[in-house]
């Protein structure tokens, strides 16, 4: 492959398990470039000079301050969710970090009602997303909690991006998560959703009942209500187009980060690191 414009790192909900320092300190033994930390997950009391120190230290950026967050999830009480990705936001900006990324979350309406209700309860965060100079980034999600989540298809997620329309609102394309909701992984989400891809997770999965690995994941599982169990696999392991993915990624001169999600509990880590990494090495992506 040709050498790539974008940052290369890793996300640190693989690494719920670990301390800010070894959060860090793994990623820089990985030789990855930058690490997404998420709020409520990998740290509650925020600051800024201890993130600093880390990031001089390791020769590691934080490019986004993330959350699960999810506004429109029917089980979970919106105000609390949208005060969390509202403070990852405002962190994100006091670090210089450039994005802040959450999720839209599975709600009991159609497409179009979760859309409409979506953009107007983050409306004032986007507002603000467009006072800092930060973008704040949606993930397309699979549908869960026997809900739909507006993001699980590649046209309910255009739409969402399209109603929100800010300059500062774009999505963290997360290149496994169609998969899960029966579409094609490669090339039509990446031509319908090209304008708003501002991040990339990378990701790879199969069904849970094709999964031979001796290593299985059996704790982080994504279960979609009607297509069934996920899990996830090393990178090229499984049924996505990551290949493909990443050759048009540096092709088109992708300049924003790419980050490597493993997507499997702390006991795995290091089993789905080590084919991963060799696969990267494979195809230039590290050296």
């Amino acid at each position: 492959m040709s050498a790539r414009r974008f940052s290369l790192g890793a996300i640190a909900l693989d690494m719920q398990d670990l301390s800010l320092e070894d959060i860090f300190r793994t990623t820089a033994d990985w030789g990855l470039e930058h690490v997404d930390l998420y709020y409520k997950v990998n740290y509650f009391d925020f600051s800024v000079a201890q993130i600093k120190r880390l990031q001089s230290a390791y020769g590691v950026r934080v490019h986004s301050v993330s959350t699960r967050g999810m506004p429109l999830s029917h089980t979970l009480d919106a105000n609390e969710q949208l005060e969390i990705v509202f403070q990852a936001l405002e962190q994100a900006a006091e670090l210089g970090a450039g994005y802040s990324e959450s999720m839209a979350g599975p709600a009991k309406l159609d497409t179009d009602a979760a859309i409409d209700r979506y953009v107007e309860l983050v409306a004032p965060i986007v507002r603000r997303a467009e006072e800092l100079g930060v973008t704040l980034l949606v993930e397309n999600v699979f549908n869960r909690d026997d809900a739909k989540d507006p993001t699980a298809s590649v046209d309910g997620t255009r739409k969402l991006l399209e109603r929100v329309g800010s300059e500062n609102y774009a999505l963290c394309w997360d290149i496994a998560n169609f998969a899960v909701n029966g579409e094609s992984t490669y090339p039509r989400p990446y031509e319908t959703l090209k304008p708003w891809i501002k991040y990339v997770h990378l990701k790879d999965t199969v069904p849970q009942g094709s999964c031979d690995l001796s290593y299985q994941e059996r704790k982080r599982v994504m279960v979609d209500p009607e297509r069934g169990a996920f899990v996830s696999v090393p990178l090229g392991m499984g049924m996505v187009d990551v290949k493909g993915i990443v050759e048009r990624l540096i092709a088109d001169g992708f300049e924003h980060p790419v980050t490597v999600e493993l997507f499997c509990g702390d006991q795995n880590r290091e089993d789905y690191w080590r084919p991963t990494e060799t696969w990267l090495r494979s195809t230039g992506l590290l050296a």
